[in-house]
């Protein structure tokens, strides 16, 4: 099965392109209305239901709600175009929370640097930002608590990672200064 995309940038450059010859934001048709369904597409991840949901936005242009929950997983978004700036896409990322222990698995399918590793706890993401000239902007915080690495084949574990991660500007991929990580113990056996 293919994945489905949706590329925005096309829409924005054709408002663009129009609002730069003096003609007036588009009015659209009150678009409303939701889409839902069941995600299952990477190996060992939980099964999701997403919907998507579209309504009015401020600016008159549509707004995209979109949720995704499953055993472990929560993820609430929002996009939304802006009428001064039909070319610019608003992204905001409400909620991400993920339980390690159950994404465990599906991560070492996709990084096999943690193939043989068990993680564990909890990762809360939010953010907001642009994707403007089909680049992604912005900024995120990432929170890791109760966080747990065992790697049985190193006899190494560690506990009690906890670190909240703020990236300032995503399209530098810079970090605030004086970011905190705590490990509260572990062992490592030779």
């Amino acid at each position: 099965m293919r994945p489905l995309s949706f590329p925005f940038c096309w829409l924005g450059s054709l408002l663009g392109a129009a609002l730069a010859f003096g003609a007036e934001a588009p009015s659209w048709p009150g678009i409303v209305g939701e889409i839902h369904g069941r995600l299952e597409s990477l190996p060992s991840a939980p099964a999701l239901q997403w919907s998507l949901t579209v309504t009015p936005g401020e600016s008159g242009l549509p707004k995209f709600a979109v949720r995704a929950e499953g055993e472990g997983t929560l993820l609430e978004a929002e996009i939304e175009l802006l009428a001064a700036a039909p070319e610019v896409v608003h992204w905001w990322l409400k909620t991400v929370e993920l339980d390690l222990a159950r994404w465990s698995e599906a991560l070492a399918a996709q990084w096999p640097a943690l193939a043989g590793a068990t993680l564990g706890g909890r990762v809360r993401m939010s953010g907001e930002g642009e994707w403007r000239d089909g680049k992604v902007s912005g900024q995120v915080l990432v929170r890791l608590s109760d966080g747990r690495v065992d790697l049985p084949a190193k006899k190494l574990t560690l506990e009690g990672l906890e670190f909240a991660l703020q990236i300032d500007d995503l399209a530098a991929r810079h970090t605030a200064p004086a970011q905190v990580f705590t490990l509260r113990g572990g062992h490592y056996d030779t």
